[in-house]
C-alpha cells in the first residue's frame, strides 16, 4: 500500500473522529444550563450581590445590620466564578467553582477565611441539563450530606430532599413559581414529613432586563425579611 494511500486513510479517520468529537460535544452542549439560566437570570450579568435583611411587620427594615450577604461573579458565557458569602460577625465564605468540557458545573468548593479548603460538592444532571444530585464532602472523601431534586416541564426546580449522614436527619422542600420562573412559595418538611415553614415571596422592583431587585418574604402572611438586588451587566 503507497504512503499516499494511507496517508488519505489516515487523515479520513482522524477527520471523523473529530467530527464524532465535535457532535458528542455539541449535543451535550445543548442541554446545559449556565448559572444564569438556573438561577432565572436574564441579560449578560456580570456580578450579582444580594443583601438580606430583617423587617417589621408592614415590611420595612429594622436593621442596618444585614442577615446575609452574598456575592455572585459570572464570565461573559454566564457560568458563575466566584461565590462570597458575608455574615454579620464578618466571618465569609469563599466559593469557586469548576467545569467539565460541556460547560456543566461538576464541582464547588467553599473555602474558610484562611483560604483553606473546608469542603467541596459535586453534581449530577439529567438529560435536560437539569441538576439532579448534589454531594457534599469533606476534603478526605468523607460524605457529609446529598440532596436530590425534581423539575417540572419548564424546568423549575419542584422539590428538593436533603439527607444527612452526619445526624442521619432528612429534610425536604417543595416550591412554586409563577410565569416568569419566579419563586413565589416555598414549604419545608422535617424528617418526620410535618411542614415545619411556609415561605411566601413577593416581588417588588424589576430592572429593565425583568430581573427582580426587591423581594419580600413572608411567613403566615407575616412579612419576615427583605432580599434587595444590585446587578451588574456587561
Amino acid at each position: 500500500m503507497s504512503k499516499s494511500i494511507i496517508y488519505i486513510q489516515t487523515t479520513s479517520l482522524l477527520l471523523m473522529f473529530f467530527t464524532i468529537c465535535f457532535v458528542i460535544i455539541s449535543c451535550s452542549s445543548e442541554n446545559v444550563k449556565n448559572s444564569l439560566s438556573e438561577q432565572n437570570l436574564n441579560g449578560k450579568v456580570k456580578s450579582l450581590t444580594e443583601t438580606t435583611y430583617p423587617v417589621d411587620e408592614s415590611g420595612s427594615i429594622t436593621d442596618s445590620s444585614f442577615i446575609e450577604k452574598r456575592l455572585y461573579k459570572y464570565d461573559p458565557k454566564g457560568n458563575k466564578i466566584e461565590e462570597i458569602h458575608y455574615y454579620p460577625d464578618s466571618v465569609s465564605d469563599l466559593i469557586t467553582f469548576k467545569y467539565d468540557f460541556s460547560g456543566k458545573k461538576v464541582e464547588k468548593r467553599w473555602r474558610d477565611t484562611n483560604n483553606e479548603l473546608d469542603h467541596l460538592a459535586t453534581f449530577r444532571y439529567d438529560r435536560k441539563g437539569n441538576r439532579i444530585e448534589k454531594k457534599w464532602s469533606e476534603t478526605n472523601g468523607n460524605l457529609l450530606k446529598k440532596a436530590t431534586y425534581l423539575y417540572d416541564k419548564n424546568g423549575n426546580k419542584t422539590a428538593e430532599e436533603i439527607i444527612s449522614f452526619e445526624d442521619s436527619m432528612s429534610e425536604r422542600r417543595t416550591f412554586s413559581f409563577d410565569i416568569r420562573h419566579n419563586l413565589i412559595e416555598e414549604i419545608q418538611y422535617n424528617s418526620n414529613d410535618r411542614i415545619t415553614h411556609q415561605y411566601i415571596y413577593k416581588y417588588l422592583d424589576f430592572d429593565k432586563a425583568g430581573n427582580w431587585l426587591k423581594r419580600l418574604q413572608l411567613e403566615k402572611n407575616i412579612p419576615i425579611r427583605i432580599t434587595l438586588r444590585m446587578i451588574e451587566y456587561y
